[in-house]
């Protein structure tokens, strides 16, 4: 009976550790262990408050899988939006949750830096209704609306998405001096049941809570969540169990947050619904300053060599009128494209003046004094030889395949961005490392 007396001692150690046994009921306020309070019933202490926002960064270990994923949440309830990152073997995932709009964006993004990198796997992108989207990870997702309404949905509050607190009746444990997950922090032990019903699961929660730290963070928080464990079936597969750990390295209450936080990488095409974030219309008189950059990415998608600069132009257009004026100073692509022939240097300033009742082009060259009247370009300005001019859409070249991205921020502007991803067939083999480069090319239109 040696053997049994083992596993006795064993699983009484367990219980102490507070280890969660597994069950495959659902959860419920009756505790799987025997709570005990060192001061007494009515002096237990109650769960630390939470406020209305937080962010938090944490290392969450699976007790059934091989690798640890690095997690970061942002919870912005003012903002009514939410964000997580997991970022697991060179791989990136990120679920943006916009409660004000009702939808979800998961983007998946490849970190050469890392380990299990692989030039196979592409980046991904796709904005669904709110209503539709279906989590990754059981235990990383944010609270979903129960009913089928499309459109803003209701924020849920901050103990929900942590899965802690009074929504799940999360009661005082014990009080731990020396726990080793806690890395030797004293803190309370609170557990709880998370049962979420939008996702129909139910997972027992034990959350650590610093009593003293003996640090703070430079947030100034001086409590804060050490460790939390969760165990539960999985939501997927019933006959599986899901079982996590989560050791926080930081936590933050209410801090302020900017939109680059909720942003979508600049050099990513995001699929979305076609019936969601109308692009707005163009009117038929604009002006718009350009200037572009070319750059090189190295192999690990790094700058290489720093930008370069190639033209500046200042456009003035009024489709009504029928004239448009450029000031540019152009690279020899700009001239041959608007049909303009400038002999010299063109690194000075080159006005031109686009007067489609005449079809005429005035051209200044500001080193020479000098003004040439061309023939007005038919390729640049009109759809066809008979005058037709292009509407503003098609001159800016926007097209019914762009699609919404998100919110952005320009020069410290607040911008709507829509991209549309034009592939190029062309392929470059660098014998040396045997690797295939696929080049697209995205364009971006900011309103």
């Amino acid at each position: 009976y040696v053997w049994i007396r083992c596993l006795v001692l064993f699983g009484a150690f367990l219980l102490a550790q507070c280890y969660i046994p597994y069950s495959k009921d659902r959860c419920t306020t009756q505790s799987y262990l025997s709570t005990y309070y060192d001061d007494g019933e009515e002096g237990r202490p109650q769960p630390p408050d939470l406020c209305n926002s937080y962010t938090a960064k944490y290392e969450l270990h699976s007790f059934y899988a091989n690798h640890s994923m690095w997690v970061q949440e942002y919870f912005d309830y003012t903002g009514k939006r939410a964000k997580i990152s997991v970022s697991i073997l060179g791989m990136e995932f990120v679920d943006i949750y916009n409660y004000a709009s009702g939808t979800v964006t998961s983007y998946r993004l490849q970190r050469p830096e890392s380990s299990g990198w692989s030039s196979k796997i592409e980046d991904t992108c796709e904005t669904v209704e709110m209503l539709d989207f279906k989590p990754k990870f059981q235990v990383l997702s944010y609270p979903l609306p129960k009913s089928r309404k499309l459109g803003p949905q209701s924020m849920p509050t901050a103990y929900q998405a942590f899965k802690y607190g009074p929504p799940y009746d999360q009661v005082f444990v014990k009080y731990s001096a020396d726990a080793n997950s806690t890395r030797g922090i004293p803190c309370d032990i609170f557990q709880g049941c998370i049962n979420e019903a939008y996702l129909n699961y139910s997972l027992r929660s034990h959350v650590y809570w610093g009593h003293k730290l003996p640090f703070s963070y430079p947030s100034g928080e001086k409590r804060a969540p050490l460790f939390a464990e969760m165990r539960g079936p999985n939501l997927y597969n019933k006959s599986l169990e899901e079982h996590v750990a989560k050791y926080f390295s930081w936590f933050q209450k209410d801090p302020e947050f900017t939109n680059e936080m909720f942003q979508i990488p600049k050099g990513l095409h995001c699929k979305y619904l076609s019936n969601r974030a109308i692009l707005p219309s163009i009117p038929t008189s604009f002006s718009y300053t350009v200037e572009e950059t070319k750059f090189q990415l190295d192999a690990s998608g790094f700058l290489k060599g720093g930008l370069r600069y190639t033209s500046y132009k200042k456009v003035w257009y009024d489709g009504e009128s029928r004239l448009a004026r450029i000031d540019m100073r152009p690279i020899a692509q700009d001239l041959e494209v608007l049909g303009i022939k400038v002999e010299g240097d063109t690194d000075h300033l080159v006005p031109a003046l686009f007067d489609f009742n005449s079809g005429f082009t005035y051209v200044s060259y500001m080193p020479h004094g000098d003004c040439t009247v061309l023939k007005s370009n038919q390729r640049y300005f009109f759809k066809d030889e008979n005058g037709s001019l292009k509407s503003s859409e098609e001159l800016l070249g926007i097209t019914i395949n762009l699609q919404y991205k998100g919110k952005t921020t320009v020069m410290g502007v607040p911008a709507h961005t829509w991209t549309e991803l034009i592939k190029d067939s062309r392929e470059t083999q660098d014998d040396k490392k045997g690797l295939v480069f696929r080049f697209t090319q995205e364009r971006e239109r900011q309103v």
